[in-house]
């Protein structure tokens, strides 16, 4: 039996190589492997499943932040530079077909990924308040920032490279001073 994260996942995977533009409720099915009109069947209509994969996207960073280590919120400045590195290096390393889908999906259809940037600027704001950065706003900002520009230079030209760690979250730490 497919559920629906099984179809989310598949058409995160079609997004992430034909953009945006290339999604189709057949293209969904056939890489889902299911019955031709299943993922019609599940999704009323394609704004519908773009919705959905956005929140299988939020979905997907909360499992991976939870599997950073730690507690659920960081207690100081270099537990959340390492937890960011550890997520950004996921992001590029493990699950580098749903990254590129999240930037398919900024380009194809940014007023959807729009509310989730804004969610999860609201959240970095939160911690990085809480851990007692200064201008917490503005650094969340910054936080994302190196995320996504990171993610984007690895999974481009920077493809094949591993990122290191240790570079990465001194990165993180210098940002958060």
């Amino acid at each position: 039996m497919t559920t629906s994260d099984d179809l989310l996942d598949a058409a995160l995977a079609v997004v992430g190589v034909t953009g945006v533009s290339g999604l189709t409720f057949d293209g969904v099915d056939d890489q889902a492997n299911v019955e031709p009109g299943t993922t019609a069947e599940t999704f009323a209509t394609m704004e519908a499943l773009i919705d959905a994969m956005l929140g299988r996207i939020i979905t997907l960073d909360g499992v991976a932040w939870m599997s950073s280590g730690g507690e659920l919120t960081p207690t100081s400045v270099a537990e959340f530079a390492d937890r960011m590195a550890n997520l950004t290096i996921t992001q590029v390393h493990v699950s580098a077909a749903s990254t590129m889908a999240r930037f398919a999906l900024f380009f194809g259809s940014p007023q959807v990924m729009t509310q989730g940037q804004a969610a999860l600027l609201d959240v970095i704001a939160v911690i990085l308040d809480r851990i007692g950065v200064p201008e917490p706003q503005v650094r969340a900002r910054h936080v994302i920032d190196l995320v996504g520009g990171t993610a984007l230079h690895y999974l481009t030209v920077r493809r094949g490279e591993q990122i290191v760690h240790s570079e990465l979250a001194a990165a993180f730490r210098r940002l958060l001073r």
